[in-house]
Order: structure tokens, then C-alpha cells, then sequence
């Protein structure tokens, strides 16, 4: 029994409170809420006056002969004097802080970049010449630098040629005595000229050396000759397949043709570019052309023609911008610019004519006219008040949207969000 009559009574409580509820909705006003005298249309009235004046300050002594205003009439200076353009000084100052040229310092997550790719980069070459193998692979005195390259990359049809001369007799005699027509080989062995320069070569050095040596120690060159050629073969086709297209940004088949010597000498070369032009810094938005030139600086004679190329496509494909603008330091510039600006004087001698009737004020006029108390400040009404309509308009769109969506904001929402709006343009 107890419990029924508890519910009913909070039942009753609940429909009072909803039809207080309905009638504050229906009424349009709020009278009275549940935590006392609390009067929106009170509030609100109290912040359009607030803002209005906070805001609206430059209304309350705002000069009617302005800077574009009609001079009513012709206006001399009393005195002498010399005053400050405050407003043509801050501009001019203003200009000196925008003009000022941005400090750059070296960005060191860049240069780790530079020095990340760089070493990505030689190791790449690295490892294909490692495929390819050492070189020279054998003594330059069995076998010339010359040879050796064009021995280990020519075509096979090209080096069967040359194997083939090598192991046929080598004078007409020889070939007169055979009783079977003469071969394709052992013509071409009686007939040098039907092979190339790089052929002949290759051919006179491999008998001479058949002849200082034994024809086991031929087979053995001849026999490392081929190795050779298969892993050459073979770190031509790693370099040049799809999955290291980024290898053959800086990487070409003159990476073969160099020995290890001068390979290394590569290597510290770039290293020692690279690092010296990181130091320097390189400028964002560098143009290509002119990172080629600087980089062209940097290689100077010290670098053989040889290897220029690979030196200059390893350089500039490494190299990237490594400035950015110092932003304490630049402001800090642009501040000394700025107090370095003189201050605009203005001047005028006693009875000189500051403004003639009808025509418009200047800057230089205006600052006159307000230092000798003639430019009649007083308060504007009218935008004052329009301001303040202003206000209104968008304090009551608030209001409306706040009902609209039945909000319910309590009272102190409301003067959090009076006291957000007023602090904004006192700050300011």
C-alpha cells in the first residue's frame, strides 16, 4: 500500500513538472526557472550592450574629417610642428618585415636522407659489381685493361670468332698444306681483316701469351675467360630487370667497365662531393639545371673524364634541398629591419595651409589635423548604433537556434557563453 501511494505521488510530480515545462514552451518567455529569477530577455539585452560597447569602442571618438573626407572648409596650422606619421611608419615597417629575406638552417633529418640514399646507392653498385666480379680479373701483363673488357662483354658469336682463330694454324703455308677445302674459321685466321679492331687485339694478345706459356695455362685463361663472361652476363640481366628500375636511375653498363681501383675511387669522390655540398646547403625549389652546374664545380679536374659521368648521374640524383627557413631567426631579422625604418615625419610651419575647402584629406593632412585637436572627433551615433544592430541580430539568431533544437541551456551556459563572447574583442 505504502509503495502504491509512493508512486502515485512521484507520478504527480512528474506531470506537475512537465506542465510547467509546457507553459515556459508555449509562452514564448521564460518567467521564472526551477533555480530562480532567471530572465533570458535580462541577458540577452545585457549582452548586445555589452558587446556593443566592448566591441563598437573606435565608434566613441571616431574623427568626421577622416583620411578620403571633403574638407569643409580651408584649414592652416596654427604653430609649428613636427609630428610622426604613426600609421605610414607601421605600414613602411610592416613592409621591411615582409620583405625581410628568410634565414635558412640545414634541415638534419634531410641530410640524413642524402647520406641514407647515398649509401643505399653505392651499395646497390656494390653488389652488381660484385656479380659481375673483380676487375681486372686477370694481370694486365697476360692481358690489357682493353682486352679484358671487351673479352668478358662482347657477343658470342664475336668470341667464338676469336676462339676460333686462336686454336686454327695461323700462316698461309700451314693452310695450303690441308688437302679439305679451307674452313670459315681459317679464313678468317689468313684474313685479319674481316675482323674488328677490338678482335684483332684480343686475338694478337691471347697468342702471344699461348706463346710464353703452355697450352694448359691457355685452357685455364680461356676457361676463367668464360666464367667470366657468364657472370657478366648475369649481373647485366640484375641490373637492367624490372625489380631494380630504381638501381638504373644512377647505374648504366659503364658501371662494369671500370675497375675496382677506380671504382673506389668513385666512391670517395662522391662521398666527399656529397658531403661538402650538404655543409654548403641546397637552396628548395633549386632549379635541375643549376644543381648540375654547382655539382659540375664540386668535381672540378680532380675527377678523370672517365668517370665524370657516373660521378655527376650519382651526384644529382642523390643530392636533394636540405634548407629550411629558421623561423625564429627570420623574425628576429625582420624585427631589426623593421626598427631600422625611420619614423615618417610630418611638418608644417605656422599659418601653411593644411587642407584647402572641398578637396580630400590626406594621410600627411589627417595627422596634422588630429595633432592640433582640428579633425572635430566626437562619438557616431549612427554607426554605433547600427553596430549594435548588428549585434542584436546575431545574439537573437543564438537565441532561436537555442530553442529551435530545445537546447535548454541552464543559466550559467548562458553567461559562460556572454563571457567567451566579451572576452574575445577585449583580448583582442
Amino acid at each position: 500500500m505504502k509503495t502504491i501511494q509512493s508512486l502515485t505521488q512521484q507520478l504527480e510530480k512528474n506531470l506537475s513538472s512537465n506542465k510547467l515545462y509546457l507553459s515556459l514552451k508555449r509562452g514564448g518567455k521564460t518567467r521564472l526557472n526551477k533555480h530562480g529569477g532567471f530572465h533570458p530577455p535580462i541577458v540577452l539585452i545585457v549582452t548586445v550592450a555589452s558587446l556593443t560597447s566592448v566591441i563598437g569602442y573606435r565608434f566613441y571618438n571616431e574623427p568626421q574629417l577622416d583620411v578620403g573626407t571633403i574638407a569643409p572648409q580651408t584649414i592652416t596650422a596654427p604653430r609649428f610642428v613636427k609630428v610622426e606619421d604613426v600609421k605610414s611608419t607601421e605600414l613602411k615597417r610592416q613592409e621591411a618585415r615582409t620583405g625581410a629575406a628568410p634565414v635558412l638552417m640545414l634541415n638534419e633529418a634531410a641530410n640524413q636522407k642524402i647520406y641514407r640514399d647515398l649509401e643505399h646507392a653505392l651499395a646497390k653498385g656494390n653488389e652488381f659489381r660484385q656479380r659481375a666480379g673483380i676487375f681486372p680479373f686477370v694481370k694486365t701483363s697476360i692481358l690489357s685493361n682493353t682486352t679484358q673488357l671487351y673479352v668478358r662483354q662482347t657477343v658470342e658469336t664475336e668470341w667464338q670468332e676469336v676462339l676460333d682463330t686462336i686454336r686454327q694454324p695461323t700462316t698461309a703455308n700451314q693452310l695450303l698444306m690441308r688437302s679439305v677445302e679451307p674452313t670459315l674459321n681459317e679464313q678468317l685466321a689468313v684474313r685479319p681483316s674481316l675482323l674488328n679492331a677490338s678482335q684483332q687485339q684480343a686475338i694478337a694478345e691471347l697468342k702471344a701469351y699461348r706463346q710464353s706459356t703452355t697450352a694448359q695455362d691457355l685452357a685455364i685463361l680461356l676457361e676463367k675467360i668464360d666464367k667470366v663472361r657468364w657472370n657478366y652476363l648475369m649481373a647485366v640481366s640484375s641490373l637492367t630487370e624490372a625489380s631494380n628500375v630504381e638501381a638504373t636511375a644512377f647505374y648504366d653498363l659503364s658501371l662494369f667497365s671500370l675497375s675496382d681501383s677506380t671504382w673506389a675511387q668513385v666512391q670517395t669522390e662522391v662521398t666527399q662531393i656529397t658531403r661538402r655540398m650538404v655543409s654548403q646547403g641546397i637552396h628548395p625549389g633549386l632549379p635541375k639545371s643549376l644543381l648540375q652546374q654547382a655539382i659540375q664545380q664540386q668535381i672540378g679536374a680532380s675527377i678523370p673524364p672517365s668517370i665524370e659521368p657516373l660521378v655527376r648521374k650519382l651526384l644529382g640524383t642523390v643530392l636533394q634541398p636540405n634548407l629550411v627557413k629558421d623561423p625564429e631567426q627570420t623574425k628576429f631579422l625582420a624585427e631589426q629591419a623593421a626598427q631600422a625604418v625611420e619614423p615618417v615625419m610630418v611638418t608644417a610651419e605656422a599659418g601653411v595651409v593644411i587642407v584647402k575647402a572641398g578637396e580630400k584629406i590626406s594621410q600627411p593632412a589627417f595627422v596634422l589635423l588630429d595633432h592640433f585637436g582640428l579633425s572635430r572627433r566626437a562619438i557616431n551615433w549612427w554607426a554605433l548604433f547600427g553596430f549594435g544592430g548588428l549585434i542584436s541580430a546575431a545574439v537573437y539568431i543564438i537565441w532561436r537556434v537555442e530553442h529551435a533544437f530545445q537546447l535548454n541551456l541552464r543559466r550559467r551556459d548562458h553567461w559562460l557563453l556572454f563571457l567567451l563572447t566579451l572576452s574575445t574583442p577585449l583580448l583582442i
